[in-house]
């Protein structure tokens, strides 16, 4: 089987990295971490500049998105828990990886690069794949995960699909028109039991 995965805040969160990134550009903000944000006003918007009053000025001194075009953006982030090992023991019970994201030209190398040293086993270029495309539902998949209703919605009604629930708004969401959501504190371990419990893996 083929699965599609994709990659920003499915398997790495890069929301928050952008916040933290959002806070030393711009003083002007209710929370400085994510996470005190999310436990006062509960889910957060995807667009997290919107928190960020100084992004809304006619002249903001950085373009708030200039975030996702920095050329080392995931050099340094870590995989969310446990994806590494599921990952890991898909390609082993002999499943084809296909990372599947939405992706700035600026930071596409970067995001290639961090996926070749976390997940060696997906084999990049080889039996596995990366593909740059905000049109996911156009990569023939047997089972997809991503954390955006919008995108999982457009695949094939025979495609297994696997919602990552997280800490943003998603208004296209409802848990009828997925096989699986994972539990938003335990991502890839309530992933890795849903695969064991349906003999994926």
């Amino acid at each position: 089987m083929r699965l599609g995965i994709d990659v920003d805040i499915t398997l790495v969160e890069t929301g928050k990295t952008w916040w933290e990134w959002l806070s030393s550009e711009y003083s002007s903000r209710e929370f400085y971490y994510i996470d005190d944000a999310y436990r006062n006003m509960g889910k957060l918007d995807y667009n997290l500049s919107r928190y960020f009053k100084d992004c809304s000025e006619d002249k903001p001194k950085t373009n708030p998105y200039d975030f996702w075009s920095k050329a080392d953006l995931y050099d340094e982030l870590n995989p969310l828990p446990n994806s590494v090992k599921v990952i890991g023991k898909l390609v082993e019970a002999g499943h084809e990886i296909v990372f599947i994201s939405h992706s700035k030209k600026g930071h596409i190398s970067s995001k290639v690069r961090w996926l070749k040293k976390w997940f060696p086993e997906a084999d990049i270029g080889g039996k596995g794949g990366f593909i740059a495309t905000k049109e996911k539902h156009f990569v023939d998949v047997d089972i997809m995960i991503d954390d955006r209703a919008e995108n999982l919605l457009k695949f094939k009604d025979e495609v297994v699909k696997i919602y990552v629930e997280t800490i943003y708004q998603d208004p296209l969401f409802d848990k009828k028109g997925f096989d699986f959501v994972s539990e938003i504190d335990n991502t890839w371990k309530s992933i890795e039991t849903f695969l064991e419990d349906n003999d994926f893996i």
